[in-house]
């Protein structure tokens, strides 16, 4: 079942949702036994994704192509966008992000954009690993879509150091959760996580956004079309979408490879 309409109504409060069902049991278990094995292959072939920031959606056939249609198409999730944003859905981008334990790095306080008018957006949060106290949980600060806060200099979505108080402050909350579960944040909403202390943390995040959002809002030229229709030519239309590949640090404690750790 799609969130309920007080869901709703917390996320129109707070800027986000956290513990939503969406993947089964048994899907994890397959979707997360698929990307290992994948990227094992390829770290060990000559030239393997050996950079941190790797774009794995700018290979002519990259390996995982249908492994992110699959998760952000998948029905579940698109219920719970839905629900927020309406049946007309786009995909703008992808990230996965890896962390391996004690050496991965801490993510500050930021917002996802910089731009206003960005309700039509949501940055959709699938833990494909349990996220605990110690493996770097999201922290999201409720309310902090409504407000202003200064940024630091250039592209960067970080908190300005002067703001940090305010920001510390603020009630938040946690993504801690099941695999298989996700929560949802709005764009402006603002969060951060620490470096892990404990095991291994996956999760694959899609940037959904409403079909009438304007494309100066959404930053974007093109996007997929996941639901629904398009409106309007704001956007043009594409079979797959961005992706980044972002690990807090390539090996684990033993310099092994990056899944050793599991």
């Amino acid at each position: 079942m799609p969130i309920t309409p007080d869901q709703v109504d917390a996320y129109r409060r707070d800027g986000c949702l956290v513990d939503v069902p969406a993947l089964s049991p048994a899907e994890v278990t397959r979707l997360l036994n698929q990307l290992q094995s994948t990227v094992q292959a390829a770290e060990a072939a000559p030239g393997g994704w050996v950079d941190r920031h790797y774009f794995p959606h700018e290979e002519e056939e990259h390996p995982l192509l249908d492994w992110f249609l699959e998760l952000a198409t998948h029905p579940a999730v698109l219920d719970n966008v839905a629900a927020l944003l309406g049946d007309d859905l786009l995909v703008r981008n992808g990230d996965i992000f890896l962390k391996t334990g004690a050496r991965s790095e801490r993510v500050r306080w930021h917002q996802d954009t910089r731009r206003d008018e960005v309700d039509g957006m949501v940055s959709a949060w699938i833990a494909l690993t349990d996220v605990t106290p110690t493996n770097s949980p999201l922290e999201l600060v409720l309310g902090s879509y409504t407000q202003s806060f200064e940024l630091e200099g250039g592209s960067s979505l970080a908190i300005a150091a002067s703001e940090l108080p305010r920001v510390e402050a603020m009630p938040r909350v946690a993504n801690t959760m099941k695999a298989g579960r996700m929560s949802l944040h709005h764009l402006r909403t603002v969060h951060r996580s620490e470096a892990s202390e404990g095991d291994f943390r996956a999760a694959f995040v899609v940037r959904y956004m409403a079909a009438d959002t304007s494309a100066k809002a959404a930053e974007a030229g093109q996007g997929m079309l996941v639901r629904g229709r398009r409106h309007g030519t704001a956007f043009g239309l594409t079979s797959t979408f961005p992706v980044t590949w972002i690990s807090g640090d390539r090996t684990g404690a033993a310099g092994n490879a990056r899944f050793a750790v599991m």
